[in-house]
């Protein structure tokens, strides 16, 4: 895996640009709203195409700035991105946004999550670019909806809101075949991939992130065939039957194990259609109702008060006690049994909140499993900021919290407890925040 480069052709924006403009100093840090929803957006992107197995790099706007348009790729020494996704990256150097509206003139699939650019450096807003994303991605994104533009090279913008960040994958995977797609027992594998190219050909990670074994199979892009080197054992021979009717490669891998796969080319990953009826988001019930709203739970150093009105919601404010000390506040919905259903995403609910702060801390979700583990989750979401909002948490967004519990990988099936609030914020003594919370509904 030393050797060649970075073969992932999936590039993601490290959203710098937008971190610096949204970022507000405040004596209690955080950044800002603004800029909780850039960086809310950026984790949540790149833990969806981890989660989702699939290979994809990072990459920083001048990069993008600097590669070269060669056919539906942006090429930059080496390294070739063929879909580049922008999270919530509002605002963009007017030479990373001309040369990715080129890419996508050339047949490039560009992806904007969130929001997209509107402002450059030179200026806020910027015309030209709101001229340019309209014509990427369609006047839907003006609406915050879903939508799609393509244009007669074949180029394709997408843009998803910011509760879609759960089907990025799936979106991805429907413009560019993925350089390894798990065939058999998908899904219980947290299977994740790494690519890379080389002189010889392609080198294939693939990793078992799990304390549970895993057994199934995989395929390469264009079925390729391989040459499987196991590190356990120190052999290697062909991967699978390349005689049989089926490319596909068995697979079983320990706790942690991992394989490697050896092209003797690079792997062709083919431009797909995306049919965008695939991805019109939907809400849908949750397989339990709650079973209880709990009190909340909260620090020492915090009052709390709340109640639970007719239709379900839940009402609660903090008062700090003291400042300069870690204070928190959850209100948890509790379930007899877990409120997944099959073809959830996340949970969406929508929070209320009465007065504006000059500071406040992000609202975020622990997930109570069964045993005891605990999950959390960030929203993005400011409880400095006046209003009712709705938020997204997609299940890719989960992760462990804590040392209790044995759930190493987050399982919706096991969870037992929604709980909504905040933690870990050093506030001033007298500071009151409250906010009311619906019940969680699920969405695919």
């Amino acid at each position: 895996m030393a050797e060649g480069q970075n073969g992932a052709e999936v590039a993601l924006l490290y959203p710098a640009e937008a971190l610096m403009s949204t970022y507000r100093p405040g004596l209690h840090g955080g950044g800002g709203p603004d800029n909780m929803r850039v960086a809310s957006c950026f984790r949540s992107c790149g833990a969806t195409l981890f989660e989702g197995h699939r290979a994809f790099m990072f990459v920083d706007a001048p990069s993008l700035a600097e590669a070269k348009v060669s056919g539906d790729a942006l090429v930059r020494g080496d390294l070739r991105w063929r879909v580049v996704v922008l999270p919530q990256a509002t605002t963009l150097s007017s030479a990373t946004l001309r040369n990715v509206y080129a890419f996508w003139k050339a047949g490039g699939a560009v992806v904007a999550v969130g929001a997209c650019p509107a402002n450059s450096e030179a200026a806020f807003p910027d015309a030209t670019a709101a001229r340019l994303c309209a014509e990427m991605f369609g006047e839907g994104y003006l609406r915050r909806s879903f939508s799609v533009a393509r244009n007669a090279a074949g180029g394709v913008g997408v843009f998803l809101a910011g509760q879609q960040v759960a089907t990025l994958t799936d979106v991805v995977d429907a413009l560019l075949e993925p350089p390894v797609t798990v065939t058999a027992n998908a899904e219980k594998a947290a299977i994740r991939v790494a690519r890379r190219r080389t002189a010889e050909g392609d080198v294939v990670l693939v990793l078992n992130d799990s304390p549970d074994a895993w057994r199934g199979t995989v395929r390469l892009a264009g079925n390729a065939s391989c040459e499987l080197w196991d590190p356990r054992t120190g052999t290697h021979g062909p991967g699978g039957s390349q005689l049989a009717a089926t490319a596909d490669i068995p697979l079983d891998l320990p706790p942690f194990g991992a394989v490697l796969l050896t092209t003797s080319q690079p792997l062709a990953q083919t431009r797909r259609d995306l049919d965008e009826k695939n991805f019109q988001p939907t809400m849908m019930p949750l397989g339990a109702p709650v079973k209880e709203v709990g009190a909340p739970s909260r620090a020492r150093d915090v009052k709390a008060e709340h109640h639970v009105n007719p239709d379900g919601s839940a009402w609660a404010r903090a008062h700090i006690l003291k400042g300069g000390v870690d204070t928190f506040m959850f209100v948890p919905f509790v379930y007899g049994t877990s409120p997944y259903m099959d073809g959830m995403r996340g949970i969406t609910f929508e929070t209320d909140v009465k007065d504006a702060q000059p500071h406040a801390p992000e609202l975020l979700v622990f997930a109570a499993m069964e045993d005891g583990s605990m999950f959390l989750a960030h929203t993005g979401r400011s409880l400095a900021d006046k209003g009712r909002e709705r938020s997204y948490v997609p299940f890719s967004s989960f992760t462990r919290h804590g040392n209790s519990g044995k759930t190493a990988i987050f399982d919706p099936t096991k969870v037992r407890q929604f709980r909504i609030g905040f933690g870990g914020y050093f506030g001033e003594a007298g500071q009151t925040i409250a906010y009311e919370v619906t019940p969680p509904v699920g969405y695919r």
